[in-house]
């Protein structure tokens, strides 16, 4: 019962790596608040690319309404963990900030995996459809946009006024294909 403890005064680098477990657990939730930030945009960019390029993506109506659909899980998803909720907590119990802050982390952390997972499907699925659907879509009749006449393989050559320029000529190709 009298017995006397021991230590040691920690290092500089335990130390360090204390402090950054600290800061790293009080900025998780504004970390994960923007990879939600950022997903919400990629989510939005490619619901609006698939709905804008609709007609002409060589895959099938299915696997559009498919990709559309798990798109908007992944929106959803992200909107509702990025979403503020607030609760009253008394500053004066620190274990119960703790449990409310790790619920937290935890109901947002659910969010932004299913929104990371459900993007990670649509860009699977969406290269598996490209690649099977663009190789039973080129034996049909329908010819599938291509840009004719443009060859790449001297770009790595041009300075930066000339690739510019280039890049213009290649999107004004690209529009006039696709309008065809």
């Amino acid at each position: 019962m009298n017995e006397i403890i021991k230590g040691k005064q920690p290092t500089e680098e335990q130390l360090f790596y204390k402090r950054w477990a600290f800061a790293s657990l009080k900025e998780s939730i504004s970390v994960i608040n923007d990879v939600l930030k950022i997903f919400i945009t990629i989510n939005i960019a490619l619901l609006s690319a698939l709905l804008g390029f609709y007609d002409k993506l060589p895959i099938s109506t299915t696997i559009k309404v498919i990709l559309f659909i798990i798109l908007l899980v992944s929106l959803v998803c992200s909107i509702v963990g990025i979403y503020p909720t607030t609760k009253r907590i008394d500053p004066n119990m620190p274990e119960e900030i703790k449990r409310y802050k790790s619920r937290k982390i935890k109901f947002k952390s659910i969010f932004l995996n299913i929104s990371f997972y459900t993007l990670l499907m649509v860009f699977l699925i969406a290269l598996v459809a490209l690649l099977f659907g663009s190789r039973k879509h080129s034996n049909t009749s329908e010819s599938t946009p291509r840009l004719s006449g443009i060859h790449l393989g001297f770009v790595s050559s041009l300075n930066r006024t000339q690739m510019v320029g280039y890049s213009d000529l290649i999107l004004d190709q690209l529009v006039k294909e696709i309008r065809k």
